[in-house]
């Protein structure tokens, strides 16, 4: 009896935390990044604008001026997106990928530059962005 003791406490206790582990049926909201950001951007030389950022479903960005800016303007491209990450690619605006750490809020969504050596894209995107 002594030699099943350990072997069937130790079949217990992992069945025990396996069992811990399980989901409980909750359901966790994803919010989205797709969608249409607006901030307002002033570059380096103190010129202040209206920018929209639109995340479509079909990995594709369009980048919008709403407001005058002289010297700036629309541009287009792709990106890739993790859980945490999104990486903008073939940005015909920057000869590099970049790529930003993102957390979206109910009606934010806050971008971080991981991986950028594009300055004016940095410009442009890293900041809190509002839903459009």
């Amino acid at each position: 009896m002594k030699k099943l003791f350990l072997p069937i406490l130790t079949l217990i206790i992992i069945s025990s935390a396996l069992n811990s582990c399980k989901d409980d049926e909750s359901i966790i909201e994803v919010k989205s990044i797709y969608g249409s950001w607006v901030r307002e951007i002033t570059d380096p030389e103190g010129v202040t604008f209206t920018g929209q950022m639109t995340f479509k479903t079909d990995n594709t960005f369009d980048f919008t001026i709403l407001t005058a800016a002289p010297g700036h303007n629309n541009s287009t491209g792709k990106f890739t997106l993790t859980t945490e990450q999104i990486t903008f690619v073939e940005d015909i605006d920057c000869g590099t990928d970049g790529t930003y750490d993102y957390v979206v809020g109910d009606n934010s969504i806050a971008l971080i530059a991981a991986t950028e050596t594009c300055d004016p894209r940095k410009g442009v995107l890293q900041s809190v962005w509002r839903k459009k």
